[in-house]
């Protein structure tokens, strides 16, 4: 292998290179950056290297480190004569993978002829490092250009109007891509329901659902998910049965979001029936979220020795999605011996797999303070009492809808409307501080 490596060191013809680059693969280090970065700097050092055998290699590597995009994939770039979006956007892309925005940023901005595909590559790149609102100021400084928006900038930009709330920006950018015959491919169409479901407006979705010339496995899945969302499990049902109708087959997040919808709306028969007929009849083996949805569905409807049952049985160890729902079922059914041991398995497993913004809690704090004054009492009812202080102090504080609303009213402007989304029920406390919150701030808020 060092052979091979001290070969590739000193500049070879492509032709050399090539073989010798099989023969890196041979030896199973074709995901390895040391040696795949020797492949892409002869391509940037040699006058015979060849750019686009050095973007493919590059391609291909699935982490490549900081050094392979400071140094060699630089220097790939720099030398080349010819640059096209290819090289642009791969550059532009492999910056914001490892977090480096501001250097994605400086790559885009010295293009010289900004191509929609480059402009679609950096405010993709803010979107899925979730920094929303500068991807918001990307897209009108595009739009100011006149860049034409193709369907990859409008599913990225209808993500960010979901993930913040953006009702009346989605709407505009649909209404864009309905006036502009933009082509409504299948991410195109999902990207328009999440943004209708979760900013509450089920009736635009399944609207726009039903319009659909041609629906794609995500779409289904994606209208089934809006529906159990929103409590609405029977219509989910006839959903799954119409995508069954057209010949459309059902895959493991159809199963997930439909299990989803009949926990939510307390469909018991219904979805003790699909979880086995999923493997039954479509061979999909259930998984954690799948599990987690039965064990929810059976904990609200008080079926609490089959909710334990169902996690004893599982295949693999319960995660702390499962044991929330189970300790949600214990609360609401008032078995305390019960719910303290779940409470403490899940405290565990949520200290290692998770942390909070601790600027959210100061905020939430501040937010629950303002609205004791209005009459706020927690209503702690259910919550175990002789868990170490350590473990319960303020629990009902640090409820995942607090925090999200708390975050809301850090980062919105003041009359904004703060739309929350949740995978499980709202518990009594919540619901109750989210209406006093709602009053005391004057803001509007849907989850």
């Amino acid at each position: 292998m060092a052979s091979v490596l001290q070969l590739i060191s000193t500049p070879q013809s492509p032709s050399e290179l090539k073989q010798f680059h099989a023969q890196i693969i041979k030896l199973g280090l074709s995901y390895d950056n040391d040696a795949m970065g020797r492949v892409i700097k002869f391509c940037a050092i040699s006058e015979s290297g060849n750019f686009n055998y050095a973007l493919q290699v590059f391609d291909k590597l699935p982490k490549p480190d900081p050094f392979i995009y400071n140094t060699d994939a630089q220097k790939v770039f720099d030398n080349m004569s010819d640059r096209d979006d290819v090289s642009w956007t791969t550059l532009i892309s492999g910056y914001a993978q490892l977090g480096y925005l501001e250097e994605a940023f400086r790559v885009f901005d010295s293009i010289p002829e900004k191509s929609s595909v480059c402009w679609n590559a950096i405010i993709s790149a803010y979107v899925q490092s979730n920094k929303f609102h500068e991807a918001f100021s990307l897209f009108e400084r595009m739009m100011s250009e006149d860049v034409v928006v193709d369907k990859f900038l409008a599913a990225s930009m209808l993500s960010a109007c979901t993930r913040l709330g953006a009702l009346k920006q989605g709407e505009w950018i649909v209404e864009y891509v309905k006036k502009r015959g933009v082509d409504l491919d299948s991410k195109l169409a999902t990207t328009i329901i999440d943004m209708y479901c979760k900013c509450g407006c089920l009736d635009k979705a399944v609207q726009f659902f039903k319009r659909l010339p041609r629906k794609g496995i995500s779409s289904w899945n994606c209208m089934i998910g809006g529906l159990a969302m929103h409590g609405k499990g029977e219509a989910a049902i006839e959903v799954l049965k119409e995508m069954q109708s057209e010949r459309v087959a059902p895959d493991y997040i159809t199963f997930v979001n439909l299990l989803s919808a009949c926990a939510y709306s307390g469909l018991v028969e219904e979805g003790k029936h699909y979880f086995p007929y999923m493997k039954e009849v479509y061979g999909i083996e259930p998984g954690m979220e799948h599990y987690g949805c039965l064990v929810d569905l059976l904990g609200r409807a008080g079926l609490l020795e089959e909710a334990r049952r169902v996690i004893n049985e599982m295949p693999m160890s319960p995660d702390v999605g499962v044991l929330g729902a189970l300790l949600g079922a214990f609360r609401i059914h008032k078995n305390i011996e019960l719910e303290e041991m779940i409470g403490k398995q899940r405290v565990h497993c949520r200290r290692k797999n998770s942390s909070s913004s601790q600027r959210d809690i100061c905020q939430s704090n501040e937010m629950l303070d303002r609205i004791e004054s209005a009459g706020y009492v927690p209503d702690s009812d259910g919550i175990q009492q002789d868990i170490d202080e350590e473990e319960s102090e303020n629990p009902l504080n640090y409820h995942s809808e607090k925090l999200a609303i708390a975050f809301g009213l850090l980062k919105s402007k003041p009359g904004e409307i703060l739309r929350i989304t949740k995978n499980l029920r709202v518990c009594k406390d919540c619901h109750q501080a989210s209406k006093l919150i709602s009053k005391v701030y004057d803001r509007k808020i849907i989850i």
